[in-house]
């Protein structure tokens, strides 16, 4: 009964396929492993054995940034979360230019945020976010538009200065005994 089976799955392969896009997506089609063209919502006819469709969603898409760590100017740190807000403009592009496009606009948006935090000043706590908003926004959508990628927005989250503690892992001699303590700055207790 599995060559059966077995038969009627190599037969299936063998016919004419439909493919559904999603009104929220684009697909890329490729025969032969070249691109063929790019299509929009519907439904489109593929061959077989020789056409495959590769959907990919084009509405906006939010990534977050927490916990970043910037050390500003002044030889302060500041600590920043961000949301990113983007779109697919290009499907082809997306597909093809880009191994994991979620994950690189999380990693080239955390390097232009803090860019564009250690540029500014820390003035009594008083930054103006909606510049540093629109500077990541500019700096990521010119690194992330041969992706086929178009950045809508940029919200700061949080923004905190914080303090610099150093914890350094000790071991110590006490009385014959080695045991360990954490000490802050380098200096025991």
């Amino acid at each position: 009964m599995e060559w059966l089976r077995e038969l009627i799955a190599r037969f299936w392969k063998l016919l004419p396929r439909l493919v559904i896009v999603n009104p929220n997506e684009q697909a890329v089609l490729v025969r032969c492993g070249k691109v063929r063209k790019m299509v929009g919502p519907g439904i489109h006819f593929l061959l077989p054995i020789v056409d495959e469709a590769h959907p990919i969603i084009v509405i906006s898409q939010v990534v977050d940034l927490s916990d970043i760590a910037v050390p500003a100017k002044e030889g302060k740190t500041l600590a920043a979360s961000a949301t990113i807000e983007y779109h697919i403009r290009d499907a082809e592009a997306a597909l093809f230019e880009i191994y994991d496009y979620d994950k690189a606009i999380r990693v080239k948006g955390a390097a232009c945020l803090t860019r564009a935090l250690y540029r500014k000043t820390w003035n009594n706590g008083d930054l103006d976010l909606d510049t540093i908003e629109i500077d990541v926004v500019k700096d990521l959508s010119n690194q992330v538009k041969e992706w086929g990628i178009e950045v809508d927005e940029c919200i700061l989250n949080k923004l905190n200065e914080t303090v610099a503690v150093d914890l350094t892992l000790h071991q110590v001699d006490q009385s014959g005994s080695n045991g360990l303590f954490i000490g802050s700055n380098g200096e025991g207790e």
